[in-house]
């Protein structure tokens, strides 16, 4: 009887330190939970020139006001941020993309905008960015060597990610 007990709490110990892993990592469980955001024109509380991201782009072509779900996440896993020239003067200049989360910018890459005026800048984060419910997402485009005014108007951007249940 004394022996078995000595081999059920190294088994009882593996299984709690093995558990975390059993959960596995954050991913989409169904297509509905893919997820393009882009900006609108409602400026970010507290960031200078930065945008809400807060617009679904839907499957149809269609868009929609998009919010975090209460008890979910938002696992942001790349960016693509363009212009097509509408902001003129910017040739040869370096141009800053910027994702913010709350408080922090966990993406900035930085571009140089071509002879006609356009950029695109893409990134992609595998390991991923979770959001909680109820925090910000925005993001800005700036000349670097003159970062105010922001590029507001020939800027676009689609955020990608999925939902996930908040663990």
């Amino acid at each position: 009887m004394r022996n078995s007990a000595l081999l059920v709490w190294p088994l009882a110990l593996a299984l709690i330190v093995a558990a975390p892993g059993l959960a596995g990592p954050l991913a989409p469980k169904k297509p509905s939970d893919l997820v393009t955001l882009t900006r609108g024109s409602t400026p970010c509380p507290l960031l200078m020139g930065f945008f809400l991201v807060d617009t679904r782009l839907q499957s149809d072509g269609t868009s929609a006001p998009f919010s975090i779900p209460p008890k979910s996440v938002l696992v942001v896993t790349g960016m693509l941020a363009a212009s097509n020239g509408g902001t003129p003067g910017i040739a040869g200049s370096t141009i800053g993309v910027g994702l913010s989360v709350g408080a922090t910018t966990p993406i900035y890459q930085t571009v140089v905008a071509d002879a006609s005026d356009a950029f695109t800048a893409q990134t992609s984060v595998p390991s991923g960015i979770v959001v909680k419910s109820g925090t910000n997402i925005c993001v800005v485009a700036q000349d670097v060597a003159n970062p105010f005014p922001t590029l507001e108007t020939g800027f676009g951007v689609q955020v990608y990610g999925f939902l996930a249940k908040d663990k």
